[in-house]
């Protein structure tokens, strides 16, 4: 008896420990987005740093993980977004984070392709490009700039 009640127990605590983490995978806590957000923070930063130095074949793959990370936002909004209000502020914020970095990849992903090409020295190709992927940078920052001074009283 006493042996049949402990398989229970362990059972139940198995079980749980399983549901814990799939709770914990489809919801992140505040430490975890405080992660997204920092490493968001710090591609920001380096996509910044290519842009101004013109190294487009280094931007996609910070782009590419802003996507990631935006998308997971959009998923899992945090759960100090209570009212459905802030709700759809947040994920206003993170799909236009989403998108303009979805735009900044492409533009850059071009950019490379053609910085590849010859050009007379000192000239720089395809300035509308240029001038497209800083827009879709500064949405970026302006969506993070906005969303970080929405929902910092609610201390994600």
């Amino acid at each position: 008896m006493r042996n049949r009640s402990g398989r229970i127990v362990a059972l139940v605590l198995a079980m749980s420990w399983v549901a814990g983490f799939a709770v914990a995978a489809t919801e992140p806590n505040a430490t975890d987005l405080k992660k997204v957000m920092g490493d968001n923070f710090q591609r920001v930063a380096m996509i910044l740093n290519n842009l101004i130095a013109a190294r487009y074949e280094s931007i996609p793959h910070e782009a590419e993980l802003i996507v990631e990370h935006a998308s997971l936002l959009i998923k899992s909004p945090p759960r100090e977004v209570k009212t459905q209000e802030e709700r759809s502020m947040f994920l206003t914020y993170a799909s236009s984070l989403k998108t303009s970095a979805m735009n900044l990849l492409e533009v850059t992903k071009e950019l490379a392709k053609r910085d590849k090409q010859q050009n007379t020295p000192g000239q720089l190709s395809v300035d509308y490009l240029r001038v497209a992927a800083a827009s879709h940078y500064g949405i970026m920052v302006t969506n993070c700039v906005l969303c970080h001074n929405q929902f910092r009283r609610h201390q994600l």
